[in-house]
């Protein structure tokens, strides 16, 4: 009789588990025993049925008959306790140790690590004896964990029960010792292996990664060629997406084009070794191989398109990362966080704000969300366009995204932190930039941290870099000197012409008391503080001594330092010749860097391939000088070369975006307003004292020409509409691709007296402070 049950569902459900029971023994008749078979328990859907039928076996005393059976049916239905238990009441034998190996293996796979270690040691206090399958697991699971103490001992019972010559066992010791960071225990092992004769390619490829992993991609790569050339072991895939990686850290660019030839031969059509292979052409700056690699590519993921686009990004070819952007959505190609952050971050790095900020627009709309790494990078791209508003709706999000998560990670939230910090410092919006580094706790800070408040110097507050950097010694005497930050402080000393101070600091910093620039403080930099000079160093020392008018000690130190002058020192200097118009050392430079073959930019810090900088640079040295001819010479060997001169542009971020405009500009729809405006201001500010300086426009035309080419200045035209569109009080933000020129210089100095604005200009070079007829730089930039 079937008992009543008050809720329909649960009397349902009971008949259906009754209904299920009948059907399992309906063809059995109740007088005889029924056929319960490995076959029919193999064939039982799910755990109910193992149950029913393992209950059938308990009441006919069956059950050591099909007890290994039971088992493996219990694991494959997810149900290890009751597999244990079965496994509990068997005696110990080799054969049996397969189940305990398959418990062992299911947690590894699972990710359950303390389940793996609890089931070994109660195997192990059960009587049951581990064989060479029973290692790998518990070795791969004390790696992971990781525990060393634990691993090394899991290692003397391997040796205790005579499994140091099984290569399979050796390798897993192999990888324990590299998931523990015990690089020195690892290649210990790894040497016996190999002195025994017990290692295969799989040992080979654990060591490599090993060493590629913490960074020691030079030891990676003699490793490997140890491995293909002393030891005859052909490498396979794991081998090539190992080393490919550590070829493309180094630069290595032959070592990377020989283990391509490896691929070539039945390898290349593994996706991860094409993908590594894209990577390693790409960091290695030869983007037409990675595209040829990239194309004969049968299959490709993500990845693949993600490398091309990074590396696209890092030098400079944004049309082409772009293009295969707009190629992954076309094709529909799951865009992750890689491929947003590339975009971004590329665009951003270049001083493309305004691109990097639509991009974060659109991954927005897209739907996809926003993690530390895409606010970083767009951050940065509203750090680099000044674009202020932006960066504060960015700050917003990241309070809601971000700051507002109770666990978040301290990384990424020193991460995001410092990026806020950069952007209110880049914007001059310096007051909340400081309130941010304040309320990071001092012990908390890194290096990085300091060194964005430090770059103070760049924004016209020298005086608060160097008590910023005197700050960060006595408060925080753990955090250890990057490059970037010795190079703020000598940006700072060089913003204030105190060739003194400078000297100062390094002698306080390097123990050496010195009067003038030496090799031996370089030597200091790598004992002291393990920063390696480097050329942004000597180009920031070049630049103060220049800018302090020591031009034959700038001479000194760049013939004197151990590495060749490369074209960011010369432009430096050239750089310190323009401001005490000598023209001779000016030529001495300048065809020092032609020499050399590669075209600067003019800023301190990036080499950009097909650029104008020191050309550019001589040309209007020249042209100041009224020396025509060279002007015209210069001018015409530019031409001749293929080397393009960057125009000059400002942009203003206003209530309807951003206002991009270029020297001359009338296309922009309130144009007749904006010259209006402008005609207007400068002939009030004549009445105060303005003089063009004629000087600055560099062309071989008459004084009033020379007026009207001054007056279409693209700073000019941006401060103009500037004015038009702004709100009185509020500050007007502009951002100029190249070093402002005196003459603006002087005309806003002006002009900020008789507006209700305070000005801020940012050029290539530093940050420029207009208020009242002053201005933070001093007359010195």
């Amino acid at each position: 009789m079937v008992r009543s049950f008050s809720h329909p569902k649960l009397k349902t459900f009971i008949l259906r588990r009754r209904a299920t029971a009948v059907s399992l023994f309906s063809t059995v008749s109740s007088s005889t025993v029924p056929l319960i078979t490995s076959t029919l328990l193999q064939q039982c859907k799910s755990l109910f049925q193992v149950k029913l039928i393992h209950q059938q076996l308990l009441i006919q005393g069956l059950t050591d008959h099909l007890t290994t059976h039971l088992i493996s049916v219990y694991i494959a239905h997810s149900a290890p306790s009751t597999a244990i238990s079965l496994l509990e009441r068997l005696v110990p034998s080799a054969a049996a140790v397969f189940w305990w190996n398959s418990l062992l293996r299911r947690s590894v796979t699972l990710g359950f690590l303390h389940d793996v270690l609890s089931l070994f040691l109660r195997m192990e206090r059960l009587g049951w004896r581990a064989d060479q399958y029973t290692f790998p697991f518990v070795l791969k699971a004390y790696g992971e964990s990781p525990s060393l103490g634990r691993g090394a001992s899991v290692h003397a019972l391997v040796c205790g029960y005579g499994f140091e010559s099984n290569v399979f066992v050796c390798n897993a010791i192999v990888a324990m010792y590299a998931r523990c960071g015990s690089l020195e225990d690892e290649r210990q092992m790894f040497e016996e292996n190999c002195g025994r004769g017990v290692c295969d390619v799989v040992s080979w490829n654990s060591i490599v990664s090993a060493y590629g992993q913490s960074g020691k991609a030079r030891k990676a790569l003699e490793l490997f060629y140890r491995m293909a050339d002393e030891f005859l072991v052909r490498p396979d895939v794991v081998s090539l997406v190992n080393v490919l990686p550590a070829c493309a850290s180094l630069g290595a660019l032959l070592q990377g084009k020989q283990a391509h030839g490896f691929s070539v031969s039945g390898l290349g059509d593994d996706i991860f070794v094409g993908n590594a292979l894209v990577d390693m052409y790409a960091k290695c700056g030869m983007m037409k191989e990675a595209k040829k690699v990239f194309e004969r590519m049968k299959m490709k993921d993500v990845v693949s398109w993600n490398t091309m686009i990074t590396g696209y990004s890092q030098i400079g070819g944004f049309d082409e990362a772009l293009g295969l952007f707009e190629n992954m959505r076309t094709e529909k190609i799951e865009l992750d966080v890689v491929t947003w952050s590339a975009v971004i971050a590329g665009y951003a790095q270049m001083g493309y704000g305004p691109q990097a900020l639509d991009v974060f627009r659109q991954m927005q709309l897209s739907g996809s969300n926003a993690n530390s790494v895409k606010l970083v990078a767009v951050l940065s791209g509203c750090a680099s366009s000044g674009a202020l508003l932006q960066g504060k709706d960015i700050h917003s999000h990241v309070i809601k995204c971000i700051l507002n998560i109770d666990e978040i990670d301290q990384e990424n939230y020193l991460l995001v932190i410092t990026a806020l910090i950069d952007m209110y410092a880049k914007c001059k919006s310096i007051n909340i930039a400081r309130c941010l580094f304040d309320s990071v706790a001092t012990n908390d800070r890194t290096v990085a941290t300091w060194t964005v408040m430090i770059g103070y110097a760049q924004r016209g507050e020298a005086n608060d870099a160097f008590e910023l950097f005197s700050e960060m010694f006595q408060e925080d005497k753990t955090v250890k000197l990057n490059p970037f930050t010795l190079c703020c402080a000598l940006m700072a000393c060089a913003r204030l012409s105190a060739l003194r101070l400078g000297r100062q600091i390094h002698a306080y910093v390097f123990h050496n008391q010195y009067e003038s620039a030496s090799v031996l403080f370089w030597e200091n930099c790598l004992t002291e503080f393990g920063v390696v000079p480097g050329l942004e160093h000597y180009a920031c020392m070049v630049d103060l001594l220049g800018r302090a008018g020591r031009l034959d000690e700038a001479i000194k130190l760049i013939e004197s330092k151990p590495m060749e002058p490369a074209p960011v020192v010369r432009v430096a200097l050239l750089s310190g010749c323009r401001i005490h118009a000598n023209v001779e050392l000016r030529e001495y430079a300048a065809n020092r860097l032609m020499e050399l073959e590669s075209e600067n930019d003019g800023s301190f810090f990036f080499l950009i391939v097909e650029n104008d900088g020191s050309c550019t640079l001589l040309s209007n040295i020249y042209a100041s000088a009224r020396r025509w001819k060279d002007v015209a010479r210069i001018r015409s060997w530019m031409k001749y070369t293929g080397i393009k001169k960057r125009p000059g542009c400002s942009w203003i971020q206003g209530k309807k975006g951003t206002a991009t405009f270029f020297a001359g500009d009338r296309t922009h729809p309130e144009s007749e307003q904006i010259y209006e405006l402008l005609a207007s201001l400068i002939q009030r500010i004549k009445t105060m004292g303005y003089v063009p300086e004629t000087s600055f426009a560099l062309h071989d035309v008459d004084d009033e020409e020379k007026d009207d080419l001054l007056f279409e200045h693209s700073q000019k035209l941006a401060l103009a509409y500037g004015i038009l569109t702004t709100d009185p009080g509020l500050p007007i933000r502009i951002t100029k691709n190249l070093r402002v020129c005196g003459d603006c210089h002087s005309a806003i100095t002006y002009i900020s007296m008789i507006v209700e604005h305070e000005i801020v200009l940012r050029d290539s070079s530093r940050f420029h402070h207009f208020k009242n007829g002053s201005y933070s730089c001093r007359g010195y930039w």
